[in-house]
């Protein structure tokens, strides 16, 4: 066994040292493209130094990697002639086609089947290709999304309607934001007053009318729940760095949502309203099945994924929901989300297992319908109200859920890692 040990680390030196100067700056220029390219796609920290690490060392590279939201710094070569290279990277959006197609460029450079030159040429083809969906049927996927989570939040037809019109109308501006700098930067605010405007004037036309539930529906795009879970999935994995600054960054969207939403709702007291807060009106049951059902085809294209991808995600989506209500029911909200998350780990861990294809792929649209973004703009309302006991409540409950959720994928990774690191 030490024999065949020290043989190993003999070939891996030898296969280093007989790598050509020009052949090693190919693998360098991929290796730096392809961390660039995961990164803009959402992989968190420590998934992409564990797959970064890994392709390096497939290719015969030595090198050391260190991820934050904003910035990739990587070191190659013995640390006595380490090369350092430092990107100053902006975080981008999720986007599943592309990530299955950089995930096919890796493996194939590093299996031998392309060479690394021609596999920096192929992502940065996928990184300007254009989306598969235009931008008005993201749109529009938005306000379907919107509609479909106000039914998941108990609402009756009147918030549905609102709700989709919120997600329209949100949708729009982050539109028309995305094509300048200084408007982008306040989109959550914007969003926030929309939504409370439109859950503030509904009444007049739809009445009885609960606008809390439109409120958290139409916001439901901006919650920055993803992100709070990457970073406690990083902090719990000890990547501290990236963990802090995704999670501060989680909390300034929230503040941003709150502030928006609190000036959106002084228009009640400006115009002399009515409270909006009444009892909707129960639908039939099927309309839940419904929604559950529509709400996957949404996130499809909220996170640009392929229509052969609809199985996987509409059977996460179910796996998430009901999950989560029938654990919730038995075991707590703390625990029973522990449990959805540990049945959408296993099964996208299984489906990765299976199709050899990333993971994210079928965990993103479950682990979407469990994060607590809205339980934390719940908080941020609260404490905008001088609730001060009821938001420090919501939050703390927030921080367990989203640790409950890490843990249970966390176990899932242990009990079924996927074959593939990302």
């Amino acid at each position: 066994m030490r024999r065949s040990s020290e043989h190993r680390i003999l070939r891996r030196a030898v296969t280093e040292s007989t790598i050509q100067p020009a052949d090693r700056q190919r693998v360098e220029e991929f290796i730096l493209e392809l961390a660039r390219t995961l990164h803009r796609y959402g992989t968190p920290a420590h998934q992409l130094e564990a797959a970064l690490s890994t392709i390096s060392a497939r290719l015969g590279v030595e090198a050391h990697f260190f991820s934050v939201p904003t910035s990739i710094t990587s070191g190659f070569g013995p640390l006595s002639e380490q090369r350092v290279r430092i990107m100053r990277v902006d975080p981008g959006e999720i986007a599943v086609e592309k990530l299955v197609l950089v995930d096919e460029v890796a493996e194939r450079v590093a299996s031998g089947a392309m060479p690394p030159g021609e596999g920096t040429a192929r992502l940065r083809e996928i990184e300007a290709k254009p989306d598969r969906f235009s931008p008005m049927i993201q749109v529009g996927a938005g306000a379907i999304l919107t509609a479909s989570a106000a039914r998941m939040f108990g609402g009756g037809w009147r918030e549905i309607v609102a709700a989709g019109a919120a997600g329209l109308a949100t949708g729009l501006l982050a539109l028309v934001a995305s094509r300048h700098r200084n408007a982008k930067r306040l989109i959550e605010a914007i969003a926030g007053f929309t939504c409370a405007l439109v859950a503030v004037l509904m009444p007049v036309v739809l009445d009885p009318f609960n606008g809390f539930t439109v409120l958290l529906s139409g916001l439901i795009v901006f919650f920055p729940g993803l992100t709070l879970t990457m970073a406690m999935t990083e902090l719990a994995t000890r990547n501290f760095v990236s963990g802090t600054a995704r999670l501060t960054g989680a909390f300034m969207v929230l503040l941003s949502l709150g502030f928006g939403s609190a000036v959106g709702l002084r228009a009640q007291q400006w115009l002399a309203l009515s409270d909006f807060n009444t009892a909707p009106i129960p639908l039939p049951w099927w309309t839940e099945l419904l929604a559950v059902g529509v709400a996957p085809f949404a996130f499809m294209i909220a996170f640009r994924a392929r229509p052969r991808d609809f199985f996987p995600f509409f059977i996460a989506g179910w796996i998430a929901y009901y999950g989560s209500r029938q654990g919730v029911h038995l075991l707590g909200p703390e625990v029973g989300v522990w449990v959805a998350a540990l049945l959408v780990g296993l099964f996208a861990n299984g489906y990765a297992r299976v199709t050899n294809r990333p993971s994210a792929v079928a965990m993103l649209p479950g682990i979407i319908l469990l994060v607590p973004g809205s339980v934390g703009f719940r908080s941020f309302d609260a404490l905008l109200k001088h609730d001060v006991l009821a938001g420090i409540n919501s939050a703390f409950g927030m921080i367990l859920v989203a640790v409950s959720l890490v843990a249970g994928l966390l176990i899932a990774n242990v009990a079924l890692p996927p074959r593939k690191v990302l």
